[in-house]
């Protein structure tokens, strides 16, 4: 007696080899392109937000010939990456799945970009969820009665949130390879 086997790829083989696309593609998240390059003027000097990114994500001392300010470091990009790290690589896992799964037939790059982007907005919610919880350490006393005198916003001044520029600058870049 003689047995057949026949193998039937339903798009599994299609589905291995577009992965290998997946590897290299990937998000970037922070202040970035042309919401980064915006420059407003401060007592200090003239900042892009990317500047001032950097002199909260870091911490800083800006001296000048009469006065010297320290700025604490108030990780919002480096600590939000760290305390949800393995949350979003299984986020990023299932978005993966569900995207190549669901537009793989129609179009890869398509459900590629689609993951991309859905990996992307949620990294950038998580972040700005983050700059709105508070920061530590709280503000100087001086900035606290400088930001209750502007009367912006409702509730105690957060770390971080003056007028929100930085905060809504935080943006994702996908790059596909």
């Amino acid at each position: 007696m003689k047995t057949q086997i026949i193998d039937k790829d339903l798009g599994m083989e299609n589905i291995v080899r577009s992965f290998k696309h997946v590897h290299g593609s990937y998000v970037k998240v922070g202040l970035q392109g042309q919401t980064g390059q915006k420059t407003y003027g401060t007592k200090w000097d003239t900042v892009t937000v990317v500047d001032l990114g950097v002199i909260h994500e870091f911490g800083a001392t800006v001296r000048k010939e009469t006065y010297s300010i320290t700025i604490p470091e108030r990780s919002f990009l480096r600590n939000t990456f760290d305390e949800n790290f393995l949350k979003w690589r299984k986020y990023t896992t299932e978005v993966f799945f569900d995207m190549l799964t669901r537009y793989f037939a129609s179009n890869y790059m398509t459900a590629l970009s689609k993951a991309l982007d859905l990996i992307g907005f949620r990294l950038v919610s998580d972040i700005k969820m983050r700059i709105r919880q508070g920061i530590p350490p709280p503000n100087a006393p001086s900035v606290y009665a400088r930001k209750l005198a502007k009367g912006k916003g409702v509730g105690t001044p957060v770390p971080l949130i003056d007028t929100g520029r930085m905060m809504n600058s935080i943006t994702h870049v996908k790059v596909i390879k």
